[in-house]
């Protein structure tokens, strides 16, 4: 009886793309590559408006680092 052979998952088809694409256009190629597809979405400067605004780049950091300690254990 001849085995039927089961189409390859997705997980699968990316491992094997990434390969292809780092054995043809090295690791920096293959990530523009990716890079092209994975744009995003929404506009980024009306965000940034929105989430930033006009504040300076030491408030912005202390509101990082403040957000950070409640991860400290």
């Amino acid at each position: 009886m001849e085995k039927k052979r089961l189409k390859p998952g997705l997980s699968e088809i990316r491992h094997k793309g990434w390969e292809i694409l780092v054995e043809n256009l090295g690791i920096s190629g293959a990530t523009e590559f990716i890079i092209q597809y994975e744009k995003g979405y929404g506009d980024y400067t009306e965000m940034r408006k929105k989430i930033f605004n006009k504040k300076g780049l030491d408030e912005i950091l202390e509101e990082m680092k403040s957000m950070g300690k409640g991860d400290e254990k």
